[in-house]
């Protein structure tokens, strides 16, 4: 059992795959890494004991990997997400055919004949995952601020749910006034969730723009200066929209957004 103790942190790329490779087989696959992260939840939490534990881990890269592991498989996941919003000659990345050269299964075919229900299945799968491991794994990461490769990939994940922004507020914001009536992060009492989902995403954006704007004074930088945090995070989750958009027009733009909606809520749940 010594081994389950570093394998039960591959638990979320490995999800993330099953999403990927449902919604690239199209049909009602795609349903299927919705269904298996559901059921994964729900019986664990029915059949396994609550882990109180404290293990000793001889080798801390392997707990460290799965969270460098987040971008790649994040990006890997939107980009098939991207290309199944094709129609008809639409293959993004020629992803359909490099596929269809190594296995014996048509996905440019069965995508054609993908309805509204198999694209609801894929995109619920999606937004938990881009919530569940990048929005998790690029909060853990927005802490590393002395390490700026693990910023980036902080940034590029939240980006996925159009929250670049977080990595801000969350470190020189939430922390600071957490648990007062400053804080967007902290709910009041009797708060409805939607409500709330939407107080805390629209102030806690302009919290950001308050600490980044501070940080550039003091430094006399430009607000307009590309070193500016809150515009290269506009720009991140516009490349996101982008590539869909490229992939599949406004339908593809509808379908990253619908994701990033999902993701960012289920961050204001936990919140």
């Amino acid at each position: 059992m010594r081994i389950m103790k570093y394998v039960k942190y591959y638990t979320a790329p490995l999800l993330t795959s099953i999403v990927s490779i449902g919604i690239l087989m199209g049909g009602n696959w795609m349903w299927m890494g919705f269904v298996i992260i559901f059921s994964v939840m729900i019986l664990g939490d029915a059949f396994l004991s609550e882990d109180t534990s404290h293990p000793e881990y001889d080798y801390p890269m392997l707990l460290e990997l799965p969270l460098h592991m987040a971008f790649p498989f994040v990006f890997l996941l939107l980009v098939s997400f991207a290309w199944s919003s094709g129609s008809g000659n639409q293959d993004f990345m020629n992803l359909g055919k490099i596929l269809n050269g190594f296995f014996s299964y048509d996905f440019l075919a069965t995508r054609s004949e993908n309805g509204f229900f198999d694209y609801l299945g894929a995109l619920l799968g999606v937004g938990y995952m881009v919530s569940g491991y990048g929005t998790v794994v690029g909060h853990d990461l927005s802490h590393r601020t002395r390490d700026k490769i693990s910023l980036i990939e902080a940034r590029w994940l939240l980006s996925a749910s159009c929250n670049a922004d977080f990595a801000i507020e969350h470190v020189y914001g939430h922390h600071v006034t957490v648990c007062t009536k400053d804080d967007p992060a902290t709910a009041r009492r009797g708060e409805n969730v939607y409500a709330f989902s939407i107080r805390s995403t629209v102030m806690g954006h302009i919290s950001a723009w308050k600490h980044e704007l501070k940080k550039l004074r003091k430094k006399g930088i430009s607000k307009f200066s590309p070193r500016n945090k809150m515009i290269t995070g506009y720009l991140m989750s516009a490349f996101w929209c982008l590539l869909f958009y490229i992939a599949g027009g406004i339908f593809g733009l509808m379908l990253f957004l619908g994701q990033a909606v999902l993701a960012k809520f289920n961050l204001e749940v936990v919140n």
